[in-house]
């Protein structure tokens, strides 16, 4: 079995601002903005008088990356694959060659431990926002994220025999065709297949994922085996904000906020490999959301597992966020809306489904800016499990947070899970991008 996570590269709104600001053409200027709530099905207000718990779930370990960068504009995500977690590592173009920092479980258990190896890139990292993904013995580390003239590339590293160590990359992958975009947008890994996404803002372009299979004789330096389109796809969809991959099939996220003035509500896209391999084409099923409106950022965050996509929508009813489940139908992948809808339980949410994760019959929703007063900003991750009926509308009370993650920790940041163990990234400001390791027992 294999997982494999989105790495989104997280930033909050500010973050956002900042580093779009800084690469995106200004008739694009995708900025999220607070929208109207919305008239979906809204659930009830959650009262500030629910109490919330961990459930059954246990922080296991805390992972504080070496030489923690960026003051907190953006955030170290981390994904993690049986017993292996991979913190991707920022870079503000200070001159580090390392992109990624890896952590194992030991043989006494998870407990708290330093990096057992350093991922560096071939070179002095331009600034990135350093998307990572995990499956088995691959890691994939984007280098700098194209723009500007930057072209953008990501590298493959793979466990030698002798386990993790610090290392160069094995292979880097490239786009054909993307020398001025925002190739590294996001990336995951299913197996032998990586895919890598362009949202397209910093070209005034629709966006466009690419997709990469590893050679007969093993990774080595190569542009895509193939691309992957909307059929209508516009400039403002910031199609491949987001992206996950479990087996044949690839989910991508499109949260339309590209205008300011009038943004869309978002979406999804569903890729299923063809029987011939994969190959350049357009999606095979597009997921939307019954009765969304504008502004909800479905799509900013994304997941798959199986026959099923989660997708997060954080500006959901003025910030409170959600996520929304898709299950594939018994004829296969087709357009569809929503399965399920996942919300938070208190009132202490906010922009809940920034970040998302599936495995199996558990799944995640982080909220990087969760909390009250004196533990604002503290962040947390709300934990569902599917009914043994199926996936169907449900709000969680069963909130992660870190033991000693407290004010302006930003928990939820980023969220991955492997069978029964979930890892969350903070924000780096006070948390120097620690990642928190959960489990069930």
């Amino acid at each position: 079995m294999t997982f494999h996570r989105v790495t989104v590269r997280k930033a909050h709104t500010l973050s956002v601002m900042l580093l779009l600001a800084s690469h995106v053409a200004a008739q694009v200027g995708p900025v999220p903005r607070r929208p109207e709530p919305p008239t979906m099905g809204s659930p009830p207000v959650p009262r500030s008088s629910i109490s919330v718990s961990p459930g059954n779930w246990s922080q296991l370990a805390k992972f504080i990356p070496v030489n923690g960068c960026c003051n907190g504009l953006i955030s170290n995500p981390a994904a993690i694959s049986g017993d292996t977690v991979v913190v991707g590592q920022e870079a503000l173009g200070d001159g580090s060659k390392v992109v990624a920092q890896v952590f194992a479980r030991t043989a006494k258990g998870w407990q708290n431990s330093p990096p057992i190896a350093q991922l560096s890139g071939s070179a002095p990292t331009e600034p990135s926002m350093a998307p990572v993904a995990i499956d088995g013995d691959t890691i994939v580390a984007v280098g700098p994220i194209g723009f500007q003239g930057i072209p953008g590339y990501a590298f493959v590293f793979v466990k030698p025999a002798s386990g993790w160590t610090n290392m160069q990359p094995t292979a880097i992958l490239s786009p054909s065709d993307d020398s001025n975009g925002t190739f590294g947008q996001s990336v995951a890994i299913s197996s032998d297949t990586v895919v890598i996404t362009d949202d397209g803002a910093s070209k005034s372009t629709p966006g466009e994922a690419y997709v990469f299979v590893k050679p007969a004789g093993g990774w080595h330096n190569m542009t895509e085996t193939a691309k992957l389109t909307a059929s209508d796809g516009t400039t403002t969809d910031l199609f491949g904000w987001s992206v996950g991959m479990s087996g044949d099939t690839i989910a991508v996220g499109a949260p339309q906020f590209g205008s300011i003035s009038d943004p869309g509500p978002g979406k999804a896209y569903v890729f299923v490999k063809p029987s011939t391999g994969w190959q350049n084409m357009t999606q095979t099923a597009e997921l939307t959301v019954s009765n969304s409106t504008g502004g909800e950022q479905i799509g900013l965050s994304i997941s798959v597992s199986g026959n099923t996509v989660l997708t997060g929508a954080p500006a959901y009813q003025k910030f409170l966020g959600a996520a929304f489940v898709f299950q594939k139908s018994s004829s296969g992948w087709k357009n569809m809306t929503q399965t399920a809808m996942l919300t938070p339980g208190d009132s202490a949410a906010l922009e809940t489904g920034w970040s998302v994760g599936i495995s199996g019959t558990i799944a995640a929703l982080g909220s990087p800016v969760r909390g009250r007063s004196p533990n604002g900003f503290e962040g947390g991750v709300y934990v569902f499990e599917e009914p043994a009926g199926g996936w169907q509308n449900a709000s969680s009370t069963v909130v992660l947070t870190g033991a000693d993650a407290h004010y302006n920790q930003g928990l939820g940041e980023s969220v991955s899970i492997s069978g029964k163990i979930l890892v969350a990234g903070t924000r780096i400001k006070s948390a120097l991008g620690t990642s928190y390791v959960f489990g069930l027992p």
